[in-house]
C-alpha cells in the first residue's frame, strides 16, 4: 500500500464536541488496515485524505500555562486570558498545543495504527524520540502529513461575509478579519487600507499638475514648463514614498503592541523567539544527529560551512536566471520596436525587431489593435517566466539550501522571487529610461504593463481559481454521492464539508504582497516618466484587490494559517523601504536622461546636476527619516509601563 499524505485540520473552539475533554482526538477520514491494497486506498471516495484533530479546552489551558507559568497559579485569570483571545489567536494556541505534543514510541505506534497506517512506516524513529521531537513533527518528517491547516467555522464565516456586504463600508472590516483569520492576515488588510488611503495624495498631486498644465496651455510647446511640472511631481512622489515607509513601520509596531495586549501572548509576540523556532522547524531539514550543547538532547546538525557553500552555488544559479530574464526583456523590447540598430547596436536583435519595422505586423506607429499586442505579450511573458519557470527554480534552490526553520526558508525564497520579479517588471522600463532616454516610450510601456498586470491579477488570482474550486468541489460532491449510493453509508456532515474545503488551494500571502510591492515600484521608481493620472488606476486596482482578497480567503482558498505579529521588521515593509530609497537614484537618472535628450545642458555637466539633485533628495529624506520615529509615543509609553509593573513585582516595597 502506498504512503498516505494527510492534511490535518484544527477545528475552532465552537466545533469541538467530543466526549474526551482531557486529550486530543484524532479522527481519520477513512480507516485502512495493514491488509488493505492500493485499490482499497483509492476507493475511499475522495482524492485528499485527512485527519481531524480536536483540541479540548483543557489542552489549551495546559499550553497557556507553559507560555505563562505565573498565570497558572490564578486559574480564574488564566481562563479570562483564554476567553479574551480572538478566534485566530485561539487557533494559533491550538496549533501550538498540538505541535508541542511529545509522545513515546509506543504512543506514536498506537496513533499510527488507529489512523489506519502500516506500523512499518515508523520503524526508524529512534533518533527523533531521543531528540524529544513533537509527534506531529515526526509524522511530517516521515511524509505521513503533508499539510497542517485549520477548518473554517461555517457560521462565523457566513456572519462575517454577510456583514461585509450588508454594511456600506468602503473597506473590509480588518478587525473582524483579524479576529477570524489571525493577526498576520489582519495586518495585511490594515496595510492595504492605509496604502489605498495614502494613494489619494499622489492622486491629488497628479490632478493639480494636470490642471496647472491645462490652465497654462502647456502640453508640449514649452519644454521648461513641462519639465518643471514633472520635476515637482517626482519630488513629491519620492518624499511620499519615504513618509509612507515610516508610517507603515509605525503602524506595524502599533498593531504588534495592541494585538499582543493579552497577558497570555504578550511574551510570545515580543520575547519568546525560541518558541517560534521550536514550532517552525522544517521537516525536510536534514543533517547528522549529535548531542546538543545547550539542551543535552539529540539534534540534527548541518555544518555552517556546507550551508554557505550552498548559498554561493544558489546565488550563482540565481544570477544566471537573472541574466536570462534580462535577455528575454531585451528580445521583447526589440519586438515592440523600442530598440533599433542606430541607437542600440549592442542590444539590437534583427530576427525579432523585423516584426516592428514600418508596415510590419507589429508596427508601433500603425493604427489598430496589433500594435498593442507586443506590450500585452511583454506583461504576459513576464508572468509566465515568473510563475512557471523562475518560481520553480527558486523553490528548488531554497529547498536545496536546507534551511532549519520555515521563516528562514520563506525569507530566502522571497528574496529570490523578488529579484526575478524586479528584473522582469522593471528591466525593460529601466532600459527605455536610462539608456534610450525615450520618455514617451517609457510612459507607454509603463502604462501598458501596469494595466495588464492589474487585469491579469484580478483574473488569475480570483475569478479563475473560484471557477476551478467550484468545479473541483462539484466533482468531489458527485464522488461522495456515488459512494453513498453504492455503499449505503452515511458520512458526517462535517466530514463532507472538510472534503470540499480540501478541494481549494493553499493560501499563500506571497503573491498578494508581491503584487502590491510591484505596483508601488511602478509608482515611485519611475515617477518622473509615469502618467500623472496613474494614481487613479492604482487606487481603483487596490480597492478591487482588497475586496477580491476577502472573497478569495473565504471561498477560494483553504483557511490560512493563524500567526501572531512579532516584534521586529516585516520583510515586505523592508522591501518597500528599499524601493523608496532607490527611487531617489532612479528618478534622478531619468531626469538627467531627459535633460540630456532635450539638449538643455549648458555649462553644467549631467553628472553635476545628478549629484546635486540626488544629494538634496537624500538629505530631505534623511531628515524625514530621523524626524519621524519608528515607535509611536503611545507604544513606547505602554512598553515602559509594562516594564515598570514587572519591576515592582520583582521588588515590592511597602507603603510608608
Amino acid at each position: 500500500m502506498e504512503n498516505r499524505l494527510m492534511s490535518t485540520f484544527i477545528p475552532t473552539d465552537r466545533q469541538i464536541n467530543t466526549e474526551c475533554d482531557d486529550q486530543p482526538v484524532f479522527a481519520s477520514c477513512c480507516t485502512i488496515d495493514e491488509t488493505s491494497t492500493t485499490d482499497d486506498f483509492n476507493s475511499c471516495g475522495h482524492s485528499t485524505h485527512f485527519v481531524l484533530i480536536y483540541i479540548p479546552k483543557l489542552w489549551l489551558k495546559q499550553c497557556a500555562s507553559l507560555l505563562r507559568p505565573d498565570l497558572s497559579i490564578d486559574k480564574q485569570e488564566l481562563n479570562n486570558c483564554i476567553q479574551k483571545l480572538t478566534g485566530g489567536q485561539t487557533a494559533w494556541l491550538a496549533e501550538l498545543a498540538i505541535r508541542s505534543l511529545v509522545l513515546s514510541k509506543a504512543q506514536i505506534e498506537n496513533l499510527v495504527y488507529d489512523l489506519g497506517l502500516p506500523i512499518n512506516l515508523i520503524a526508524d524513529i529512534d533518533e527523533y524520540i531521543l531528540s524529544n521531537r513533537p509527534a506531529l513533527f515526526i509524522l511530517e518528517c516521515l511524509g505521513l502529513i503533508s499539510n497542517f491547516t485549520r477548518s473554517h467555522d461555517k457560521m462565523e464565516r457566513r456572519s462575517i461575509w454577510t456583514d461585509h456586504f450588508s454594511t456600506l463600508n468602503v473597506f473590509p472590516n480588518s478587525e473582524k478579519l483579524r479576529q477570524y483569520f489571525g493577526d498576520s492576515v489582519g495586518f495585511y488588510f490594515v496595510w492595504m487600507k492605509s496604502y489605498c488611503v495614502y494613494l489619494t495624495c499622489p492622486l491629488i498631486a497628479g490632478l493639480l499638475c494636470q490642471v496647472f498644465n491645462v490652465l497654462n496651455g502647456q502640453h508640449s510647446e514649452d519644454k521648461h514648463v513641462s519639465l518643471g511640472i514633472h520635476l515637482f511631481y517626482t519630488v513629491f512622489m519620492i518624499l511620499w514614498a519615504v513618509i509612507c515607509t515610516k508610517l507603515w513601520q509605525r503602524e506595524y509596531i502599533s498593531c504588534v503592541d495592541r494585538w499582543s495586549g493579552n497577558a497570555l501572548i504578550e511574551l510570545a509576540a515580543n520575547d519568546l523567539t525560541w518558541l517560534f523556532n521550536f514550532i517552525d522547524q522544517r521537516p525536510t531539514f536534514h543533517g547528522t544527529w549529535r548531542q546538543s550543547r545547550v539542551t543535552g538532547l539529540m539534534e540534527l546538525h548541518y555544518p555552517a560551512a556546507k550551508r554557505r557553500l550552498r548559498y554561493m552555488v544558489s546565488g550563482l544559479i540565481t544570477l544566471a536566471c537573472l541574466s536570462w530574464a534580462i535577455f528575454v526583456n531585451i528580445a521583447l523590447l526589440n519586438m515592440e520596436g523600442f530598440i533599433v540598430a542606430e541607437k542600440s547596436p549592442w542590444f539590437h536583435i534583427g530576427l525579432v525587431s523585423q516584426f516592428a519595422e514600418p508596415d510590419a505586423i507589429f508596427d508601433p506607429n500603425a493604427n489598430g489593435i496589433l500594435s498593442y499586442i507586443p506590450g500585452v505579450l511583454h506583461s504576459l511573458m513576464v508572468f509566465v517566466m515568473n510563475q512557471m519557470i523562475f518560481r520553480v527554480i527558486a523553490e528548488h534552490l531554497t529547498e536545496w539550501e536546507n534551511h532549519c526553520t520555515n521563516k528562514d526558508y520563506e525569507h530566502s525564497l522571497i528574496i529570490k522571487r523578488f529579484l526575478f520579479e524586479l528584473v522582469d517588471a522593471y528591466g525593460g522600463l529601466a532600459y527605455l529610461g536610462f539608456i534610450l532616454a525615450d520618455r514617451s516610450a517609457l510612459r507607454s510601456l509603463l502604462l501598458t504593463m501596469f494595466a495588464t498586470d492589474s487585469i491579469r491579477r484580478l483574473t488569475l488570482e480570483c475569478i479563475i481559481p473560484y471557477i476551478v474550486y467550484r468545479f473541483r468541489a462539484w466533482k468531489e460532491k458527485q464522488s461522495i454521492g456515488l459512494i453513498k449510493r453504492n455503499q449505503n453509508s452515511e458520512k458526517p456532515v462535517y466530514q463532507i464539508r472538510v472534503e470540499r474545503e480540501l478541494c481549494a488551494d493553499i493560501y499563500e500571502s506571497f503573491d498578494d504582497y508581491l503584487e502590491m510591492v510591484l505596483q508601488h515600484g511602478y509608482l515611485v521608481l519611475f515617477a518622473y516618466a509615469s502618467p500623472l493620472f496613474i494614481a487613479i488606476l492604482a487606487i481603483l486596482c487596490t480597492f478591487l484587490e482588497i475586496h477580491f482578497d476577502v472573497f478569495k480567503l473565504f471561498w477560494v482558498t483553504q483557511c490560512p494559517k493563524s500567526n501572531l505579529l512579532l516584534r521586529g521588521q516585516s520583510i515586505w515593509l523592508l522591501l518597500l523601504g528599499i524601493q523608496a530609497w532607490l527611487s531617489v537614484l532612479t528618478n534622478a537618472g531619468l531626469l538627467i536622461s531627459e535633460i540630456h535628450r532635450l539638449e538643455m545642458l549648458t555649462d553644467v555637466t549631467a553628472s553635476t546636476i545628478f549629484l546635486i539633485f540626488e544629494h538634496c533628495l537624500i538629505f530631505i529624506a534623511l531628515c524625514i527619516h530621523f524626524l519621524i520615529s519608528d515607535i509611536p509615543v503611545t507604544v513606547r509609553d505602554a512598553r515602559l509601563a509594562r516594564d515598570f509593573a514587572r519591576a515592582r513585582l520583582l521588588n515590592p516595597k511597602k507603603d510608608n
